[in-house]
């Protein structure tokens, strides 16, 4: 599939602080990225710097994926989890798209959940970790219920992710654009899987803001809108942390903090604020996103500026426009991994049957996309693409 990517990237300096020291990373002599320049744009050929993993879901009576299964997917090396977002079915397949395990624990009592704001698969100690509200619940495979990881009222879970065998990483953003509320300085915090013991990471954000807006509409009623704009990111066993009113963004990798760029001008200095977060890392890529932090007209487009930094270069693009030959009509092809976690310097892609058997039909589907298609009815499940970059 032809697809173009636009993002913002930053160049990694050699800068490690222990996450378990007290003394706060610092920025000395970091790249900078100015959020209001124009950068020009770089075009590659996608067939020269990835490899595409095509998967199709099994299909059975009861099992049957919605449509935005995508936004709760996880992957590992021998497994993948994903859920429906509304009936609330957890689902556990193998990299081949066999379903192995199914189940809904849905409901009220202690051991359920009533929504699933985020799934998290820890493959070796067989476990899922589901995040509902400000609740972390602990199952098996097979949707025994083992553990529930204790939140602090103080605390809420908005980001969350496998670390390593012992700890989750997390977002707090409890209390933030709330007027007259003081959110917590340090936001990132690891979680043990074990007991919930939490432990701040010693990266300090003032006068932070979040991507909620509320307006009030009448005395009595509030309404509340929602930017998209992610405050973490995962590849593989790093994690990029970009706090949205940060004016650096770090890498957490191996408990180790490294400062990678600063941004110009600073988030407290722009009005509207303006937001500037990363999409992606791949390879030697990071993605990044500004956007202003205001109400958007119903008939406004929001449009955010990205950029590309180049690692190995050092050069800032504006977008990197990446072309996919498995699909003959050119469409973008966005690098977005904020809601999913998968292995080391991949993307993900969830095409439904319905688009792929119109795109069979239209002939517009080339090599293995194009069998897969060849055998689907309208009633399957989706294809899974996990594509792997090599991007260096």
């Amino acid at each position: 599939m032809r697809k173009l990517l636009l993002v913002s990237f930053a160049l990694c300096m050699v800068f490690n602080t222990s996450a378990q020291t007290k003394k706060q990373p610092k920025s000395k002599a970091l790249p900078v990225i100015d959020v209001t320049k124009d950068y020009p744009k770089k075009e590659i050929t996608l067939k020269d710097y990835v490899t595409t993993e095509f998967i199709p879901l099994e299909t059975t009576d009861d099992v049957l994926l919605d449509n935005l299964v995508y936004y709760r997917t996880t992957f590992t090396d021998h497994y993948i989890a994903t859920c429906n977002r509304q009936d609330g079915t957890i689902f556990v397949f193998d990299r081949a798209g066999k379903i192995k395990h199914h189940f809904n624990r849905k409901g009220q009592s202690g051991e359920e959940y009533i929504y699933i704001f985020s799934l998290r698969i820890d493959e070796k100690a067989k476990e899922l970790y589901l995040l509902d509200g400000n609740k972390v619940l602990v199952y098996s495979f097979e949707g025994n219920f083992k553990r529930r990881l204790p939140v602090p009222r103080d605390i809420r879970i908005s980001k969350m992710y496998i670390y390593d065998d012992q700890s989750l990483i997390c977002y707090d953003s409890y209390d933030l654009d709330r007027t007259g509320k003081v959110p917590n300085d340090c936001p990132y915090f690891l979680m043990s899987k074990k007991d919930g013991t939490i432990s701040r990471l010693p990266i300090t954000i003032k006068n932070r803001i979040g991507n909620m807006i509320y307006t009030k509409d009448t005395p009595e009623m509030t309404s509340t809108y929602s930017m998209t704009a992610s405050p973490m990111v995962s590849n593989g066993t790093e994690f990029i942390l970009s706090d949205l009113a940060g004016d650096t963004v770090y890498l957490f990798k191996n408990k180790k903090i490294t400062p990678l760029f600063v941004r110009t001008p600073k988030s407290a200095e722009t009005d509207p604020r303006v937001m500037f977060y990363c999409d992606s890392k791949v390879g030697n890529y990071l993605f990044m996103s500004a956007i202003p932090k205001r109400m958007y007209k119903d008939s406004e487009r929001i449009k955010a500026k990205t950029f590309v930094f180049d690692l190995s270069t050092g050069e800032i693009y504006g977008s990197l426009e990446i072309m996919n030959a498995d699909i003959s009509n050119k469409r973008p092809f966005m690098i977005d991994n904020c809601d999913v976690q998968l292995p080391e310097n991949c993307t993900l892609e969830c095409h439904d049957s319905e688009r792929l058997l119109k795109a069979y039909k239209e002939s517009k589907l080339t090599g293995k996309l194009k069998e897969i298609a060849s055998k689907m009815t309208e009633d399957d499940n989706p294809v899974f693409a996990l594509s792997k970059f090599n991007l260096k």
